[in-house]
């Protein structure tokens, strides 16, 4: 699965690739209850740090998502172009992409920041207070440790009774 800095890069070589998008920067502004000055601010910020091959940051997805939703184009996208310049094997695979980081977008299983955090913070929550719990006794290492520490064990017990009977 990609990660969110390459789907950044992606979504932006699909807005960018034949030149500067048509957005309605109204409707963006609205989506991301801001300012367009704001909205419009972000973009621009955003196109410098990506032309810099900076990291976008982490609302860039959803305003690049935003733009995406927004903007008009007098053609359909050159999938063999895009696929070309992320290092997508495939014109269909880059499509294919597409298709389901929209369909992940709209159900809004992406990160459409104010509508996904909650949610996900009320389902991990029950997993928080066991972890602080056992953080509580020892450092912050202590979750991982149970998982490691039978491996251990394990072949410790394992090699002693060698390490005996070779002696």
């Amino acid at each position: 699965m990609p990660s969110d800095e390459e789907n950044i890069k992606y979504l932006y070589t699909v807005l960018t690739y034949d030149g500067a998008p048509n957005v309605d920067w109204d409707k963006v502004s609205t989506a991301l209850d801001l300012k367009k000055g704001a909205t419009t601010k972000r973009w621009s910020r955003l196109k410098k740090a990506m032309e810099e091959g900076k990291d976008g940051g982490p609302a860039a997805q959803q305003l690049l998502w935003l733009m995406m939703k927004y903007s008009t184009r007098e053609k359909a996208p050159d999938w063999t172009v895009i696929a070309d310049k992320c290092g997508i094997p495939t014109a269909g695979a880059a499509s294919k992409r597409y298709s389901r980081m929209k369909q992940a977008f709209e159900s809004g299983a992406a990160p459409s920041a104010v509508v996904t955090t909650p949610s996900k913070a009320d389902k991990s929550t029950p997993k928080r207070k066991r972890a602080d719990k056992a953080q509580g006794d020892d450092e912050d290492s202590e979750p991982e440790t149970p998982t490691k520490k039978p491996a251990v064990k394990r072949a410790l017990r394992a090699k002693k009774p060698a390490a005996e009977d070779g002696e």
